[in-house]
């Protein structure tokens, strides 16, 4: 499944997409600031 994340560089948003992720989701992350998402899990910054 695609999932989109918005405020994936706050606390629950990172959460999320980290869960997303491990589960098979393809990720894409919608930031205000890319650098804040350093080490994001193949996620589409």
């Amino acid at each position: 499944m695609r999932i989109t994340v918005f405020g994936a560089s706050g606390r629950a948003g990172r959460a999320f997409l980290h869960a997303a992720a491990r589960a098979g989701h393809e990720c894409a992350a919608v930031v205000r600031d890319p650098e804040r998402l350093a080490g994001a899990p193949d996620a589409r910054v």
